[in-house]
């Protein structure tokens, strides 16, 4: 019975020192991620200054160096998130039914003011976000 305690007792220290090392990295994607943001927003200014249209990263083509990428590092909006959202589910939301889908996916808000943040962003895309009913949100297209 002492090996077999023993065998686990290693396996979970095994475990724990490769999650350590995950979330080191996670660390790390997360500091290249805001340097790549910073290093975009420095070159669309540069790009306004000298009077030339800023390119926009956040689409699908591929451009040289990895730049398409930023795509998919970038973190979405929370209007876009909600978006996501009530395309996912079908169906007219209330607010804080969006805010437990924030919290099933894992996505970040203020315990403070969540609600708030979230009417915020409703009410600030009226052409993508229109209410459906008493405290019902929906997507503009769906409303009646």
């Amino acid at each position: 019975m002492t090996d077999y305690h023993g065998s686990i007792r290693g396996a979970i220290e095994s475990a724990l020192r490769e999650r350590d090392q995950l979330l080191d990295k996670l660390k790390e994607f997360d500091r290249l991620k805001e340097q790549l943001g910073q290093i975009e927003a420095f070159i669309n200014q540069g790009r306004l200054l000298l009077g030339d249209e800023p390119k926009n990263v956040d689409t699908h083509k591929s451009e040289a160096g990895g730049l398409a990428m930023v795509h998919f590092l970038r973190e979405k909006t929370n209007p876009e998130k909600i978006l996501e959202i009530l395309k996912a589910t079908g169906r007219a939301m209330t607010v804080p039914e969006i805010v437990n889908e924030f919290r099933n996916r894992n996505w970040q808000l203020s315990e403070k003011n969540r609600m708030q943040i979230i009417r915020n962003a409703l009410k600030g895309k009226p052409d993508w976000f229109g209410k459906e009913g008493v405290g019902l949100w929906n997507l503009k297209e769906r409303v009646t």
